[in-house]
This record gives structure tokens, sequence and C-alpha cells, in this order.
């Protein structure tokens, strides 16, 4: 009996994980809703203003749509069925909510953007391209304030950068536990920051896999320009770091659930022009907390 027990417990040590190939799949028809809930602490040391905060709580539901098939990538349209984003500074307060009363005014301009069809393409391995459509999402809204907020998060290089957070990326080959694989992505914010994401399997459990990834944050064009409210214009050195927790489905490739966390810090440069006399260097702090879920409908 005892020398069958050691022969069972040597066959196992002999038993690898096995090889998996973690992919979309694509049907015709099929839909997926896809949730997220996110917030966001923005700190500016501003001279002789002191320390700015900005509260930023967004959150909305996409309804995706697999519209056609395009080799190892498919054609997906995208509809917001509920969209919220509520920030609090003492620069003041924005509230819009597509699921808010009628009473408030910017509530309507939010739900303008409800239904409205944009489309992306998404590739086996969950690379997101040709975001478009984008710019039927605001052409009913005539609130500059309201439309400035919406652009930030609804321009085509945001919706882009904020899909691939959704949306794991996979390697080419076929990995088991443990495996680890490289990929680069944008933050979807205002800044040109880049996101060198190093991913790990780290358990298969049945049809669900365990991925974690580590990313590394850093500006990747210190000297571009980038336009802020009343005429200013910016540049930024910001670096951080990204950790990222998600169970995916090992069959279909969708993500079940998505955790996110960021930490960024640096400076942002107000640029002379206007009534900025020279040159303003304003240190800044970025943190970000995001969830992401996706069922198939």
């Amino acid at each position: 009996m005892k020398t069958i027990l050691l022969l069972f417990t040597s066959l196992l040590l002999f038993i690898t994980p096995a090889d998996v190939r973690l992919q979309y799949s694509f049907k015709t028809g099929d839909q997926y809703e896809l949730n997220q809930s996110s917030t966001q602490t923005i700190k500016q040391s501003i001279p002789a203003m002191g320390e700015i905060k900005i509260d930023i709580n967004s959150g909305g539901a996409l309804l995706f749509k697999v519209v056609e098939l395009q080799g190892s990538s498919a054609k997906i349209e995208a509809k917001y069925t509920k969209l919220k984003v509520v920030s609090k500074s003492i620069m003041g307060d924005i509230n819009l909510d597509s699921e808010g009363s009628d009473d408030n005014p910017q509530n309507k301009l939010v739900k303008s953007v409800i239904n409205k069809p944009f489309f992306f393409t998404l590739s086996k391995n969950g690379k997101v391209d040709n975001v478009n459509g984008t710019e039927s999402l605001l052409q009913d809204n005539d609130n500059p304030v309201v439309k400035q907020v919406l652009e930030q998060f609804l321009n085509p290089s945001s919706l882009k950068s904020n899909l691939e957070l959704a949306l794991i990326n996979y390697p080419d080959e076929k990995i088991q536990e443990g495996h680890q694989w490289k990929n680069s992505t944008e933050l979807p914010i205002n800044y040109p920051i880049q996101i060198d994401n190093t991913w790990s399997l780290k358990k298969i459990e049945g049809s669900v896999a365990s991925i974690d990834a580590d990313g590394l944050l850093a500006t990747r064009d210190k000297d571009k320009i980038t336009a802020l409210p009343n005429g200013i214009k910016s540049k930024a050195d910001l670096n951080g770091r990204q950790a990222l927790v998600a169970k995916v489905n090992t069959k279909t490739g969708w993500p079940n659930e998505i955790k996110i966390l960021s930490e960024i810090k640096g400076k942002m440069t107000l640029l002379a022009g206007g009534f900025i006399p020279e040159d303003m260097d304003v240190p800044m702090e970025i943190v970000s907390e995001s969830k992401f879920t996706i069922v198939k409908k």
C-alpha cells in the first residue's frame, strides 16, 4: 500500500499545468454589457492658492454588439445605456446623470449621449483599434461647460484607452500558470501617459483564469502641449504605478471582472501666456480606482 501511495505521489510531481490559449471569441449578434465605476482624486499645489483637490466619481454601462467578423478581429457596436459623472472641487461642482431628474438641465444634455452608437474593432488578442462614430455622441450638446467635461471621456483617444483598460490583452501563444507577457497602452487622461504592463497568469480554476498586471506609468512625450480651459496651455512630467487583478472566462476570453488601482505623481507646467506671466510648475498627484464587470446578454 505504501508503495502504491509513493508511486501516485511521484506521478503527481510530474504532472504539469495544462497549456491554455486565451483569446476572445466572436459571433455575429453576440451582446455583452460592460459596467464601470471609477473614483479619481486629483491634488494640485498652485502657487499663491495652496492645494486644490478635485474628486471625480464616474460610472456607466456600455452595451457591446458584435456586428461584423473581420478575420481575426471583430467590429463592435457600442452604446452607452447609462452615464454618470460627479466632480467636486472649490472651483465648483458638476453633476451629470443620465438617470437623474430632468429638472437638472445638465442631466438632459448627458441623456443625449444615451443609446447613440459608436464603433471599434477588437482583435482576438484584445487589441482595440479604429474607434469611430464618436462625433454623434455630442452633436446635440450645446452647453460648452458640459460638452467640455464629456469630451474628456468621449473622444476617440479616451474611449480607446478606457476600452483597453476593460479588455485584457493576451499573448499570441499558449500559456500556463506562472507565464508572463508584456504590452504597452495609454492611460485615458488628458496627458500622454504610457503604461508598460507585465501580465501574469496566476491560476486557472475550471473555466476561470486569474490574471494580474503590474504597470509602470510615465509621460510619453514631456514636450507635448495640452490645452486647458480658459486658453491655458500646459505640459506634464508624471510617473507612477498601476496594479490590476482580473478574472476571465477561459472559454470565451471575455473578462468577468477587472479591478485597477493607479497612483501618479509629478508636475504639470502651466505655460506663459494670457494671465500667466511666466511658466509655472504645479506639483500634482492623481489616485484612481476602477472596477469593470462584463456579462453576456
